[in-house]
């Protein structure tokens, strides 16, 4: 899970129920059709019993998740007992909402079959298995295969497979396959042109929040696309991963992006919403996003709240808080992340060590009120001695004066030429007040 730290909870019972592997592929359907029914009846009753949010996404998610280790395990079983071949590498790859870990009852599955050159006969049976059992379990899965040379071309071009690819995840196969394949997508993909990312990811967001009402007080509100939904939290976490390498908001707090208490307000906020679109599913029986008047009285009662109409205008009210809680949120880390890079102006700290574990550190930077006194104080000894004037006598200690010889203590003679006066502001000023006195 990404967009939130998952609690401590109890793997689903059902979980466990899956064999090793199966000698027999055909049968992968049935298998998984009786395995995710047994998950899903369990999925239910929790959400029943009061489970969080957070909880039921994330042991749903990992039910999901063994299946579709178990179906790889067969397909590669079924294809090494009729071709035994070696180095046959072939990786499952989760996608977008499954990538991050938050899969609902109703959600669907986005997979991605990475091969190291071209597709063969190995990564085309691994891919029939696993998508043809999940078809057959009901699931609504969303399929690719390709190399990683494919992704980094398609990234560049397509923006919903570049977005899809900053949530992947591994789930089986060739590990050394995907640890390649996460080193060029963080080299290559998540760096590359991020001004033209921003801006059409933006552009994209206010298109969605046009059509679905642009606010977060909507009487029957979206509750993935609409304002305050999490595809806010989505976007922001895709710039976020863009702008600052991370992969989860927690990391931003490491980083001094967002603060520790809002991440703590946001996780609150998640698993009050997953809380309702797990309740939103269960009742639609299918994926269902739009918390219309129907659902929410149907919901409401399920959630705690009275089931009257006082009932779901108090379970309507918390909604819109917490909606409140991620619209604000999400808004706070896109502007991070759109403010632009300021260079470090200071310069490394000196530090003494007083004793063992102890160290005595100081900024070399002068603080901000010390550099503007001295700056007023540079400035007002430049205009006094742009004033003073030039004929004043010097400061200091005045040194004493040699006595003159006979030859030179004869009247020198008056020359006719005009000497030259100061004329500056304070010797007028000193020749004024002289000559007042001497008339007086």
């Amino acid at each position: 899970m990404i967009l939130a730290r998952p609690p401590a909870a109890t793997p689903l019972a059902g979980a466990d129920s899956l064999p090793a592997a199966l000698e027999d592929v055909t049968q992968a359907g049935r298998v998984a059709r009786e395995y995710l029914g047994r998950v899903q009846t369990e999925v239910r009753a929790r959400q029943e019993a009061g489970a969080g949010g957070l909880e039921l996404v994330a042991v749903y998610t990992e039910a999901v998740d063994r299946l579709v280790r178990f179906l790889f395990a067969s397909a590669s079983a079924h294809f090494m007992s009729r071709f035994a071949r070696l180095n046959q590498q072939c990786t499952v790859v989760a996608q977008g909402g499954y990538g991050r870990g938050e899969l609902n009852p109703g959600s669907d599955i986005d997979l991605l079959f990475l091969y190291p050159w071209k597709v063969n006969p190995y990564v085309e049976t691994v891919a029939e298995v696993i998508l043809y059992a999940l078809w057959d379990a009901g699931l609504q899965v969303g399929n690719a295969l390709r190399n990683i040379r494919e992704c980094e071309r398609l990234s560049g071009r397509d923006l919903k497979v570049k977005t899809a690819l900053l949530d992947a995840r591994y789930l089986a196969g060739a590990e050394e396959l995907y640890a390649e394949f996460d080193r060029r997508m963080l080299e290559e993909v998540w760096g590359q042109n991020p001004t033209r990312f921003f801006k059409e990811k933006l552009a994209e967001n206010a298109d969605r929040h046009a059509r679905s009402g642009d606010s977060v007080y909507l009487l029957q509100p979206q509750l993935k696309d609409g304002q305050g939904g999490l595809r806010d939290l989505h976007t922001a976490l895709w710039m976020a991963k863009v702008r600052f390498k991370v992969r989860s908001f927690r990391e931003l707090v490491t980083l001094g992006v967002i603060a520790e208490a809002a991440v703590g307000e946001l996780e609150t906020a998640l698993d009050f919403l997953w809380r309702v679109r797990n309740a939103l599913h269960l009742a639609a029986d299918g994926h269902q996003d739009q918390l219309t008047f129907e659902f929410q009285e149907r919901i409401a009662p399920t959630l705690g709240f009275a089931e009257d109409q006082d009932g779901v205008e108090a379970f309507m009210r918390a909604y819109y808080a917490h909606a409140t809680t991620v619209a604000r949120f999400g808004e706070a880390v896109i502007a991070r992340c759109l403010q632009p890079a300021e260079p470090y102006r200071g310069t490394q700290p000196t530090s003494r060590v007083v004793r063992d574990g102890m160290r005595v550190q100081r900024s070399c930077t002068s603080s901000p009120r010390r550099s503007a006194t001295a700056s007023r104080s540079r400035r007002r000894r430049a205009s006094s001695s742009a004033t003073a004037c030039r004929c004043s006598p010097p400061s200091g200690p005045r040194r004493r004066s040699r006595p003159r010889s006979s030859a030179s203590s004869a009247p020198r003679a008056t020359s006719t030429r005009r000497s030259s006066r100061c004329t500056s502001s304070a010797c007028s000023a000193r020749s004024s007040r002289s000559s007042d006195t001497s008339t007086a």
